[in-house]
């Protein structure tokens, strides 16, 4: 299946609108990484503290008004739902092709998935994704997917 860009699905997630929250991400990650070099830091702390570090970030881009486009804070709890348009978008740390959260595929609002029979070529949840390196020579990625009724990727953004 073809991937196609998120503004195909909904003209406000451009290039810029994506980057505006992928961005931040980003330097969240590599920021922390460096900062978090102790003899004792481990996966957990590391995975603990970019989460943290992110939702904060996340939550602040929204509250300050500052994005592009207006974004919703739909759920401001550890689950952080945030909407662009039409589009519901939650944030995780996996694999966007085999992940391994068992969460990873829930919705941003189950109940609504259900009253409408959906398009298999549309996507009905979108995420921003942090992808880790899995070399040392490798970088970190941000991608942001939208993922069908049937969990394919169908929009893509890196």
């Amino acid at each position: 299946m073809e991937w196609r860009h998120p503004s195909y699905f909904e003209p406000q997630l451009t290039d810029e609108v994506i980057s505006f929250i992928a961005r931040p991400m980003l330097d969240i990650y590599n920021e922390t990484i460096m900062d978090l070099r102790h003899q004792f830091d481990n996966a957990y702390t590391r995975g603990c503290t970019i989460f943290g570090r992110t939702y904060g970030c996340i939550v602040h881009l929204i509250m300050s008004g500052e994005s592009p486009v207006p974004i919703l804070l739909k759920d401001g709890t550890f689950k952080c739902i945030f909407q662009i348009g039409s589009a519901r978008i939650r944030f995780c740390k996996d694999d966007f092709l085999n992940p391994s959260n068992q969460g990873f595929f829930k919705k941003a609002e189950d109940s609504y998935y259900g009253l409408f029979p959906s398009n298999v070529n549309e996507p009905v949840y979108w995420k921003y994704i942090l992808n880790e390196p899995s070399t040392e020579e490798d970088e970190a990625l941000v991608i942001f997917a939208g993922y069908n009724a049937e969990n394919d990727v169908v929009a893509y953004w890196d």
